[in-house]
């Protein structure tokens, strides 16, 4: 059974250790006969908002397209709410997460996904927030 303040308190304390971090995606040139991936989200659930006023507005990036803006609450998940955005790609697509306030746009955290197929985690934390994006990755 997954137990949300565990997961919450590991992620913090790796945060605050700088045992997580961003990644920077890489450009290489494609193999011959390399095949095109997709990336869709399935869900994205708030464990600690960036915000002190109970709600993110959140907002993402996927590759080239930004999405939302949707409310989170603080343990609060999104599915089917968000639209199953994908995106289709050859060897790495960026996902990044913002926190809106009025016009001003933060960012959370920027993550790279590969082609390995197969339903996926990711933890995006920054500014105080904690995120977990749960997605697909399909050939």
């Amino acid at each position: 059974m997954f137990n949300h303040s565990s997961k919450k308190r590991a992620l913090t304390l790796a945060a605050t250790t700088g045992l997580l971090g961003s990644f920077a995606a890489v450009a290489s040139p494609p193999a011959q006969g390399a095949s095109v991936c997709t990336f869709e989200v399935l869900s994205l659930t708030a464990w600690e908002l960036q915000d002190s006023n109970g709600t993110d507005e959140i907002r993402f990036k996927l590759g080239d397209d930004v999405y939302g803006t949707w409310t989170f609450w603080d343990n609060w998940q999104r599915n089917d709410s968000l639209g199953h955005p994908d995106e289709s790609f050859l060897s790495t697509v960026s996902f990044t997460l913002y926190e809106m306030d009025g016009v001003v746009r933060q960012t959370i955290d920027t993550d790279p996904a590969s082609c390995t197929v197969g339903t996926h985690t990711m933890d995006l934390i920054g500014k105080g927030a904690i995120y977990e994006l749960e997605y697909r990755i399909t050939d």
